[in-house]
């Protein structure tokens, strides 16, 4: 018996989805397969919005990959029209594919359900809740923060980090940019309201930024001073970078599951992580009701 875990989305994405896949095989005791079918074979930017392969072989995983579309570009597509219908088909007849052990959904979380699946079941859902693995919340946080074959960058950074204890501050920006409409924007104002909230709680300290456009996001802090600003090399990996971001004493996090996953492992004080309220732009996708943890807050965008 398997559950089988259908991988999408980009690191952190990918990360709540293996984390809930090992967690309901944890239960059973039944093997964890991560099915890289609806994933691009290396990174794709369509339009200005990326689309990423695997990222979960990143760190020590316990889970076995297979490819169930193969190296075929039409069996790819094919595999993401027909994954995206079943998703569809989640929310309207979920209870259906339930009692089939597959939990497919595209919008709404169902905890609840999703722990009452078999031993053999297949999980086609970003799974965006920390508590679909609450119960193997301490064994997801050490297997993803030991980073397989660190650069010696990441090793360096890791130990200067550990010794200024900055606060970090994570701006989204590049393919935000073009989903604006889902996104929303966030200005300067959200940054330094947080850090001074985060700083109330654990002191003033140096403001380490974190984006994935440094440059941009820099431009856009203005008026903030920044201490340093990370910028990876070609040869890190996101995961070493999500890593080190969660090595603040505190975060002032961007809508993003990648500044969540930072703040995971972190686990700083009450009061330490900040997140913008709303997390979608108005009009956007209905905002989701546990997806962040108790002790973390939120701060208005403006």
């Amino acid at each position: 018996m398997t559950v089988i875990v259908q991988l999408r989305g980009g690191l952190g994405n990918q990360l709540f989805q293996y984390a809930s896949g090992y967690a309901l095989s944890a239960r059973h005791g039944t093997e964890l397969v991560l099915d890289t079918a609806l994933l691009p074979p290396s990174t794709v930017d369509r339009g200005g919005v990326r689309r990423w392969p695997e990222q979960i072989s990143s760190f020590a995983h316990a889970g076995r990959f297979i490819d169930s579309a193969g190296t075929s570009s039409a069996r790819k597509r094919v595999a993401q029209s027909w994954a995206g219908r079943e998703r569809a088909l989640g929310d309207s007849r979920f209870r259906s594919l339930l009692g089939q052990g597959v939990y497919a959904r595209e919008t709404r979380e169902d905890v609840a359900a999703f722990d009452r699946l078999p031993a053999a079941a297949r999980i086609n859902s970003y799974c965006n809740s920390w508590r679909y693995f609450s119960d193997v919340s301490a064994e997801i946080s050490r297997q993803v923060s030991d980073v397989a074959q660190p650069s010696e960058w990441f090793l360096q950074t890791a130990a200067e980090m550990h010794e200024a204890r900055p606060i970090a501050l994570h701006v989204r920006w590049g393919d935000y940019l073009n989903l604006a409409k889902v996104y929303g924007a966030i200005g300067v104002d959200y940054y330094r309201r947080a850090v001074d909230r985060i700083a109330q709680s654990i002191g003033e300290r140096p403001l380490w930024l974190f984006s994935d456009d440094p440059a941009g996001a820099t431009s856009m802090l203005q008026g903030l001073t920044l201490h340093r600003v990370i910028d990876p090399p070609a040869s890190s990996s996101s995961l070493e970078n999500l890593v080190l971001l969660g090595g603040g004493a505190g975060i002032a996090c961007a809508n993003s599951s990648f500044s969540w996953w930072a703040a995971f492992l972190a686990s700083p004080p009450a009061g330490a992580v900040v997140f913008p309220r709303p997390l979608f732009a108005v009009g956007g996708p209905e905002e989701p009701k546990e997806w962040l943890r108790p002790d973390w807050m939120q701060l208005g965008r403006d």
